[in-house]
């Protein structure tokens, strides 16, 4: 069955994801028989460990659609792309940006995605 909790359990979200949770969280998103959208500030680098294992089975908003270097965090270590939007199949990423703000030390990031309905 498909079950979000973990998405929302602070113990166990991309922001705090670690190799033992990892685990938990890649078998939920591949035994989900439905099409899921998830929003992180995970914390990591795409060079990561935990970034290649979740992009592996989940969609890179940025990685579609997404210019330059995509930065998102811009405090003591800036130019981290850090800040995700994950999504599955049969989603299509149509357009991506990261914001400018001055509210916090990471930039939003939008995305507009696509649902392929059968009548269309």
């Amino acid at each position: 069955p498909c079950n979000f909790a973990i998405v929302n359990n602070p113990e166990i979200t991309l922001k705090a994801v670690s190799y033992t949770h990892l685990d938990v969280y890649k078998r939920q998103i591949k035994d989900c028989p439905h099409p899921y959208i998830i929003g992180s500030d995970m914390n990591d680098v795409p060079m990561s460990y935990i970034y290649r294992q979740v992009a592996k089975i989940s969609q890179d908003a940025f990685r579609e659609k997404g210019r330059g270097l995509g930065t998102t965090y811009k405090g003591n270590i800036p130019f981290l792309r850090i800040d995700y939007i994950f999504y599955s199949k049969p989603f299509r990423c149509e357009q991506y940006e990261s914001l400018e703000t001055n509210v916090s030390d990471h930039e939003p990031v939008v995305a507009t995605l696509s649902y392929p309905f059968e009548n269309e």
